[in-house]
């Protein structure tokens, strides 16, 4: 298995980055496939969620799952202004269940 490693940067803050591991979506629905509890499933998206989606899956798994807006109040309105660190303690902070990533889908 090849894994490219890509160079995430904040525009806002240059000194904000996050290295993320570019991987195959075979490679990720594979793994998938190993995630038994909820913070699995976290831990998985975290590693190894394209940037460009994973700043926006709280909005989406809101949208999906019929949740009220506000939930996403901790967030930064604007997708380019936010951090995986900020996404991922949004997450864990929330209270969707493994099944509701099930239902959202990656």
């Amino acid at each position: 298995m090849c894994i490219n490693i890509i160079l995430i940067m904040n525009n806002n803050n240059p000194n904000d980055f996050a290295v993320v591991p570019q991987i195959s979506l075979e490679y990720f629905e594979s793994e998938v496939g190993n995630v038994n509890t909820r913070s699995d499933m976290l831990q998985l998206l975290y590693d190894y969620y394209p940037n460009e989606y994973y700043l926006k899956y709280p909005d989406f798994c809101v949208k999906k799952l019929c949740l009220d807006k506000n939930t996403l109040n901790s967030l930064n309105d604007n997708y380019n202004e936010r951090t995986r660190e900020e996404v991922n303690n949004w997450f864990n902070n929330s209270s969707l269940t493994i099944e509701n990533f099930i239902y959202c889908g990656y």
